[in-house]
């Protein structure tokens, strides 16, 4: 089977979005981050309390409805930190091996690529996972990279998905 495609900023930039949310490590870093900064927070009126003559009660309720608003708009906030961060990250290099056109072969062994910086070649034991969103499949070749497939490329997804999960699980 033979796949080509074009890859572009967009489907990496999906892809390290992807990955932060499905990643343990990462989402414990968010869930840390998004309920320890408010915890911290809710400390900050028992202590200037005393010190500017103010409302414990008054100055603890601005204090928690602050915290909420913050727990409840982090997730959004952190992704698209993340999609910032990998953007300015994407601009500071070279990267014309990794976006533009690419073709994936696959025959029993595994997957051989082509793409602008040369090939490569992937035995079926060496996808270490598939993962899945509403725009790419990620064949994962390690805890951090993986293939992007852009499903606007193709004209059947659901059975290019069968066909890899088939052969991801047999290896």
């Amino acid at each position: 089977m033979k796949i080509t495609y074009s890859l572009d900023e967009e489907a990496y930039l999906d892809f390290n979005v992807y990955h932060i949310k499905n990643s343990k490590t990462a989402k414990k870093s968010m869930t840390i981050q998004r309920f320890l900064g408010p915890i911290l927070f809710l400390m900050v009126p028992f202590i200037f309390a005393d010190l500017i003559n103010v409302s414990l009660v008054g100055l603890f309720i601005t204090f928690v409805v602050i915290s909420i608003f913050w727990v409840m708009v982090y997730p959004a906030y952190y992704l698209r930190l993340v999609r910032n961060g990998v953007r300015k990250m994407i601009k500071e290099g070279k990267n014309d091996g990794a976006f533009g056109e690419h073709t994936l072969f696959f025959n029993e062994e595994g997957i051989h690529e082509t793409g602008p910086a040369g090939e490569s070649k992937v035995f079926w034991h060496g996808i270490e996972g598939m993962g899945e969103d509403e725009t790419n499949f990620y064949l994962y070749v390690s805890a951090v990279s993986a293939f992007i497939i852009p499903k606007r490329n193709l004209e059947d997804s659901q059975g290019i998905k069968r066909f890899l999960e088939e052969k991801i699980v047999s290896e």
